[in-house]
């Protein structure tokens, strides 16, 4: 993980003031950052609380539309783990394989076919031409019960859902269309915990990848998003833009640049909240070299600012508007909050997963 990402994380700091936590109040006005904070990070665990999108996470990288050749490793998961280094990779990756024009995302002879865990001890997917419901334009694939910190399958199998991969291009990009069951899959129906499009448009010199659609858990908590991530091939500046929105009225947006990858590396960030009459809005830039990190960002609540975190990853200052030193509660409220945005990001992107598949 690159230290940008531990910067914004603040993980250290957090540690250190939630051991000096007080009560008192932490904000302007009627907002509460404690609700906010636990607002964007519903968001965020939308994506990752459920057991379908964990085993789509773990899984992911196995999927194939043909058994590996003997001796070779599975493929990595593109969008493992809160690090936006995962994304760029994933993107440099399908960046320079990406057609520069819509094509057949699957070979004629998988459409219609459901792959299945081998259990021989191979560690990858096969066709089972004894299971029936894939879609016509397209394939399934079925997903398992993984323990934590695994990347298979759990045996004795338990299928736990299926994911339906859909060929849905037009003249003008690649489109892979995807639908989530929650279920056991060998027998008929199930809950759809996702249905969103996958969209890759490749340039000269970039490529942008995005997804929409709605995704929600088994107790039918629905988020809706749009995510588009766009890569410039040339240079490897990623602009990243994503919007989100629950059944509570929880709304968010996240607006990142992430550029200059070789000796100075820097990150905007303009992002924002709002539930109700509250808004949370979070802008400003962090930079690396390498001898040092540095953050300057700005928090406002309801239009008026609230703080800023500036200096250097080792010691950053946290003042209010008037440049007064924060409490240690305002100062655990803004780590969360922060904290929450970039877990977004990072959570959210799991939907890519099954891009790798076909986007290359």
């Amino acid at each position: 993980m690159r230290k940008l990402d531990r910067l914004f994380m603040v993980s250290a700091l957090a540690a250190a003031l939630a051991a000096g936590a007080c009560s008192e109040s932490t904000s302007p006005g009627a907002t509460d950052p404690v609700a906010v904070a636990a607002d964007i990070g519903g968001l965020s665990t939308a994506f990752t609380a459920g057991v379908g999108f964990q085993s789509l996470n773990a899984l992911s990288s196995s999927f194939a539309l043909s058994a590996p050749a003997a001796g070779s490793a599975p493929a990595s998961a593109p969008t493992r783990g809160p690090s936006r280094g995962a994304m760029l990779e994933l993107m440099q990756r399908l960046g320079a394989r990406a057609p520069a024009a819509p094509l057949a995302l699957f070979p004629a002879n998988v459409l219609g076919r459901t792959f299945v865990w081998d259990t021989s001890g191979g560690g990858h997917y096969r066709i089972d031409s004894t299971v029936s419901g894939a879609p016509a334009a397209g394939v399934r694939f079925w997903l398992y019960y993984v323990a934590a910190g695994s990347s298979m399958p759990s045996v004795p199998l338990l299928p736990i859902g299926s994911i339906d991969l859909v060929d849905q291009s037009t003249p003008q990009a690649n489109t892979l269309g995807v639908k989530m069951l929650y279920g056991d899959p060998r027998q008929a129906g199930g809950q759809t915990l996702a249905s969103y499009a996958i969209n890759g448009v490749r340039t000269t010199g970039s490529f942008t990848l995005s997804a929409a659609g709605y995704i929600m858990d088994t107790t039918n908590h629905q988020v809706t998003f749009g995510l588009s991530n766009a890569l410039n091939t040339v240079d490897s500046t990623l602009r990243i833009y994503d919007t989100l929105s629950a059944a509570t009225g929880a709304q968010v947006w996240i607006q990142m640049v992430d550029s200059g990858f070789a000796q100075a590396h820097s990150l905007q960030l303009n992002d924002h909240y709002q539930r109700g009459g509250t808004t949370v809005d979070v802008t400003g830039i962090a930079s690396e070299t390498p001898s040092d990190s540095t953050v300057n960002v700005t928090f406002k609540f309801n239009g008026v600012i609230w703080a800023t975190v500036s200096g250097s990853e080792s010691a950053p200052t946290f003042t209010n508007a008037s440049g007064q030193a924060l409490t240690i509660a305002q100062q655990i409220a803004i780590v969360e909050i922060l904290a929450g945005f970039l877990d977004i990001f990072a959570n959210a992107s799991v939907v890519f997963a099954p891009s790798a598949l076909v986007f290359q």
